[in-house]
């Protein structure tokens, strides 16, 4: 099953947010991914 993070999944992972870094560690990195649009809001 593949995981799609939306802008305040991947902004909470990049802050390194506890909760959602233990949620990430959870899974392969190939099951976590992201939308083009959420990389650009990111930027």
């Amino acid at each position: 099953m593949k995981y799609v993070l939306d802008t305040s999944a991947f902004a909470a992972a990049m802050r390194n947010e506890q909760e959602m870094v233990e949620f990430l560690t959870q899974f392969r990195p190939g099951n976590i991914v992201t939308a083009p649009p959420v990389v650009a809001e990111i930027e």
